[in-house]
């Protein structure tokens, strides 16, 4: 049962890491996903790459929140042959939230 929503989460993490002091490069906060999705189990990782997705795909996990974020600038293309692309592409077909804090 899917108590708690990816907003209920990020509020967690904002109150002792708030999105106002990040750096003006830095791209912090829910990258994948709707705060309104539902969230049972999250991952934590350091980054964002496509085996940490497929390892919280294994685990069920609904979220993932790293340290770094998976995208830093905006994105021209996404691809499976590029690893941020890839992670993006498996993040969304799994239905998993990405938040980097």
């Amino acid at each position: 049962m899917k108590e708690y929503k990816v907003k209920d989460v990020a509020a967690v993490i904002e109150e002792f890491a708030p999105l106002g002091i990040q750096e003006k490069w830095d791209n912090s906060g829910l990258c994948i996903g709707s705060p309104e999705a539902g969230v049972s189990s999250v991952l934590l990782g350091l980054d964002c790459t496509p085996e940490l997705v497929d390892e919280a795909v294994a685990a069920g996990a609904d979220m993932i929140v790293t340290h770094h974020p998976l995208i830093f600038s905006g994105l021209k293309k996404i691809s499976p042959e590029d690893p941020v692309g890839l992670a993006v592409m498996k993040a969304v077909a799994a239905g998993i939230s990405v938040y980097a804090a």
